[in-house]
C-alpha cells in the first residue's frame, strides 16, 4: 500500500488572511494621514518614532498576509513537495524568515531618514525631547556629550528649525594645561538640550578660580560634565529639551553650569536656572550664580548663620567674599573680613563689613578676638585652606563653624583639643561635584531667600572688569594677578 502524500494542517481560510492584510493596510493609510513620519527635516520625538515602528510593522504585517493569502490559493501539495514530510515546517519558517526580512527593511526605511545631522544648530526650538549622542570636541581626547532635540507635541514652542549654517559654535578650549596662552578660541558642535535641560545663548560668562586651576590641570572635571571651562553664565534660552517647565525660548536667565560657559551656547539643567533681574545687566548676572549659590549652600545651609552672629569671610573683596560680605550683612550678621591692601580693606568696608583686617599688617586672630570682646567669631568662611586653619580655630567662638571652600588642600595638623573645648565644627566643601539634585535644591533656595535681596539691592553685583569671550587668556591674567576687586566677567561674541 503506498503511503498517502504528507498534508499539511488546515490553516486559515484564504479570505480570513486577505482581511486581515486589508485591516493593517487600511488603518496603517489613517495613521500615516493623521500624522506622516517625519523626515530629515523634522527631529523625532520618542512618541513619534514609536508611531513610525507601529506603521513598520503595520506594513510589514500587510505585505506578509497578503502573500500568505495569495499562497493559500495554491494547493497545498505545491508547497508540501517542496519539503516532502517537512513541508509545512519548511513553509511556515520561510514565511517567518519573509516577515522579519521585511519588518527589518520597512523599519530602516522609516527611522533611519529621521535622524538628523548630529551638528545641527538649535535655531529658534521650543519644548523638545532629547536622544543622546556623542560629539568629539577638539578638547584632547573627551567628549563632548550633546544631545539631538525633538519636538514635543502639544506646546506652543514646538517648532523646531534646523539652520544648517550654524551646526558649530565658537568657544574657547584647552588643548592641553599649561598658562593662560594655551586657551584658544575653536570651533566646537553646538549643544543639544537633553531631558529637563535647556540651551542658553550665552551673553557674559563670569570667570572663577576654578577655572584658572582646570585650565591647569589642577582641578579635575567631575564625570559627564562639560570639558569647557565656565561654571556660570547669563543670556537667553534658545531651546527646551523635554520634561522642562516654567521655562520659555526668549527667557533671559542666568545659571549655575556644570562647565561650559566659555562659549556661545551651553546645555544646563533648568533647574539651575534663575531668572535675570531686569535691573541687572547681562554682564552683572553673570558674576552672581557661582558666588550666590557658594556662599548660600555653605554659610546659609550648612553653617546656619543666624542675625546678630559674628561672619568671619578671607578675602572680602573675591567675587565670593564680597558677595558673603552683602548676604551677611542684610542677614543682620556682624561682618568681618580680611584684605591684603589698604585700597581692598577700604572697598571691602564699602561692601558692608563691619571691619576689615590687612593680613599683611595684622594677625587676623587677634583682631577678630578684639572686634569680638574675646568671644571669636560664630562662623568663619575660608577660601584660603591649609596654612589657615589652625588659626580659624583659634579665632572661632564656641560652638562656631568653619567651612572650608578653596585655597591650599595639602596635609595640615589640626588642633584636635582646641576644637573639641570651643565644641567647634570644621567642614570642607565643593559646589561643582555635587550631585544635579544637590544643586537643584541650592538654586531653588538661592531663588527664594537670596535673589530677593538682589531684586531690592540690598546685593548688588561687583563687576571690575569685562573681557571679551575671545580673549579668554586676558580674563584670566587680570584674576590671576590678584588685583581684581569682585568679578571678572567675559562678554559673549554675537552669532
Amino acid at each position: 500500500m503506498s503511503t498517502p502524500p504528507f498534508r499539511a494542517p488546515a490553516e486559515p481560510a484564504p479570505l480570513g488572511l486577505a482581511a486581515f492584510g486589508t485591516a493593517t493596510f487600511m488603518l496603517e493609510l489613517l495613521l500615516r494621514r493623521r500624522r506622516p513620519c517625519p523626515d530629515t527635516r523634522r527631529v523625532p520625538s520618542r512618541l513619534r518614532l514609536r508611531r513610525c515602528r507601529l506603521l513598520a510593522l503595520l506594513t510589514s504585517a500587510t505585505i506578509a498576509f497578503t502573500l500568505l493569502a495569495l499562497a493559500q490559493f495554491v494547493q497545498s501539495d505545491t508547497v508540501t513537495r517542496v519539503g516532502g514530510g517537512f513541508g509545512f515546517a519548511t513553509a511556515d519558517l520561510a514565511w517567518y524568515a519573509s516577515f522579519a526580512g521585511l519588518v527589518n527593511s520597512t523599519w530602516g526605511r522609516h527611522l533611519i531618514p529621521t535622524m538628523p545631522d548630529p551638528g545641527a544648530r538649535l535655531g529658534h526650538l521650543g519644548h523638545t525631547r532629547a536622544r543622546p549622542v556623542s560629539l568629539t570636541s577638539s578638547i584632547g581626547e573627551r567628549e563632548l556629550r550633546t544631545d539631538h532635540a525633538a519636538e514635543r507635541p502639544g506646546n506652543s514652542n514646538s517648532a523646531y528649525e534646523v539652520n544648517e549654517m550654524n551646526t558649530m559654535m565658537k568657544a574657547v578650549v584647552v588643548r592641553h594645561p599649561g598658562p593662560p596662552d594655551v586657551l584658544e578660541w575653536a570651533d566646537v558642535e553646538m549643544p543639544r538640550p537633553g531631558p529637563g535641560e535647556v540651551v542658553i545663548e550665552v551673553r557674559a560668562s563670569g570667570v572663577n578660580n576654578a577655572d584658572l586651576l582646570q585650565r591647569q590641570g589642577l582641578y579635575p572635571v567631575p564625570p559627564d560634565d562639560s570639558p569647557l571651562l565656565g561654571l556660570e553664565c547669563s543670556g537667553t534660552i534658545s531651546a527646551l529639551g523635554g520634561e522642562v517647565d516654567g521655562w520659555s525660548v526668549g527667557d533671559e536667565v542666568c545659571a549655575l553650569l556644570n562647565g561650559g560657559g566659555y562659549a556661545q551656547a551651553v546645555a544646563v539643567p533648568s533647574t539651575q536656572l534663575l531668572a535675570k533681574p531686569a535691573e541687572l545687566s547681562f554682564e552683572e548676572a553673570a558674576s552672581l550664580p557661582e558666588a550666590a549659590c557658594t556662599v548660600y549652600a555653605n554659610i546659609g545651609m550648612l553653617a546656619r548663620l543666624q542675625p546678630g552672629e559674628t561672619f568671619l569671610v578671607h578675602g572680602g573683596t573675591s567675587g565670593i567674599g564680597s558677595l558673603a560680605i552683602q548676604w551677611a550683612k542684610a542677614l543682620g550678621a556682624h561682618v568681618l573680613t580680611t584684605a591684603g591692601t589698604p585700597h581692598k580693606v577700604a572697598q571691602a568696608v564699602a561692601l558692608g563689613a563691619d571691619a576689615a583686617i590687612n593680613y599683611r599688617e595684622d594677625d587676623f586672630t587677634v583682631a577678630v578676638w578684639e572686634a569680638t570682646n574675646g568671644r571669636g567669631a560664630d562662623v568663619i568662611l575660608d577660601i584660603v585652606g591649609a596654612p589657615y586653619l589652625t588659626r580659624n580655630i583659634r579665632a572661632l567662638a564656641r560652638d562656631g563653624r568653619i567651612v572650608m571652600i578653596g585655597g591650599d588642600v595639602s596635609s595640615t595638623v589640626i588642633g584636635l583639643g582646641e576644637l573639641m573645648a570651643k565644641r567647634g565644627t570644621v567642614a570642607a566643601t565643593t559646589l561643582r561635584s555635587r550631585s544635579l539634585s544637590q544643586k537643584a535644591k541650592i538654586v531653588d533656595a538661592v531663588r527664594t531667600d537670596l535673589w530677593p535681596m538682589v531684586a531690592d539691592g540690598r546685593i548688588r553685583p561687583v563687576v571690575a572688569n569685562t573681557v571679551p569671550m575671545d580673549q579668554a587668556s586676558r580674563a584670566h591674567q587680570l584674576l590671576a594677578e590678584g588685583n581684581v576687586v569682585g568679578k571678572v566677567v567675559m562678554t559673549g561674541p554675537a552669532w
